[in-house]
């Protein structure tokens, strides 16, 4: 199955697209055990959640995964807030005729993630996971990579500015068709840095592939939906972590993440009612999720 092809969209109440693909078991509906919603990382898109489709099949678990605004095959969203993000995924969630859900955000869908478990009751969101999340910055970015504080402080300040840089920078590289392989060369360049465990696992050429796919496809128009996105990461999310009511959320941090380092996770257990924290020896931003995500944790939540 060619994921990249699989794109569907739907035209929300305030005329917008939002673009998403469906992954694991999509029919028959009766014989799905739990509608996730995934929220994909920065910067990313929807083709993310390919990773998580076998086993998302395996376990008849049905990936709805959405491209944020700007991203992907969905419209820009001007001014937008992450608050505005529950009503895009109820909206969602009616189109598809699904009542109950779980979430999983992973890395930068972590606010979106959060947003929804403040806003959207649990009788129709029934479980909540976050993996490798990205947490307000004022938790305190002691042991992140000097790229990603630099990143958040200009487009906190300048999402202009932010765009130009990412768009220069791997934007149109990404969209260069005659030398992808300019592209692949400058993000695993970038990736040099990383933890071990995290370079690891883009040693596996098909695990490459998807990462790479998913990244390009957030720069398919233009770098705009990234670089708000990135504002609205650095700057209050609009909610407070105390707010937020839930029976259990599920928190899995690598202990070696330098995109969001696990201080920053411990905090955000400390201040969200019921939420259990699992952290990973030995494991950083991106190995987290490939290694030992499994999906039927969602279903044992509920």
């Amino acid at each position: 199955m060619d994921f990249a092809d699989g794109v569907r969209k739907v035209i929300l109440s305030d005329g917008r697209a939002l673009s998403y693909n469906v992954y694991g078991l999509n029919s028959p509906s009766n014989l799905v055990q739990l509608n996730v919603f995934y929220f994909h990382g920065f910067p990313a898109s929807r083709l993310e959640a390919a990773l998580w489709h076998t086993s998302a099949l395996s376990q008849k678990i049905r990936i709805i995964a959405p491209d944020r605004p700007g991203m992907g095959h969905s419209s820009m969203q001007q001014g937008r807030k992450i608050s505005d993000w529950p009503k895009d995924i109820l909206e969602l969630a009616e189109h598809l005729g699904i009542q109950q859900f779980g979430i999983l955000g992973v890395s930068g869908g972590c606010p979106y993630a959060l947003a929804c478990a403040y806003d959207i009751p649990q009788d129709r969101l029934i479980s909540i996971a976050i993996c490798s999340g990205a947490y307000p910055i004022s938790f305190g970015t002691q042991g992140m990579m000097f790229g990603a504080r630099a990143l958040l402080s200009v487009a906190s300040l300048s999402p202009s500015l932010a765009a130009f840089v990412m768009d220069h920078g791997i934007g149109k590289p990404s969209r260069d068709h005659t030398h992808p392989e300019i592209f692949e060369q400058k993000i695993m360049k970038e990736m040099e840095s990383r933890p071990s465990s995290d370079k690891a696992c883009l040693a596996d050429q098909s695990l490459k592939d998807i990462f790479l796919d998913s990244v390009r496809a957030a720069f398919r128009v233009s770098a705009e939906g990234v670089a708000w996105d990135a504002k609205l990461l650095a700057m209050p999310w609009g909610f407070d972590f105390k707010d937020i009511r839930r029976d259990k959320i599920i928190l899995w941090h690598g202990k070696e993440d330098i995109n969001c380092p696990f201080a920053m996770a411990e905090k955000a257990q400390k201040l969200l009612q019921n939420a259990k924290l699992i952290g990973f020896d030995n494991e950083g931003h991106i190995s987290v999720p490939v290694r030992y995500l499994s999906l039927v944790s969602l279903i044992d939540i509920r």
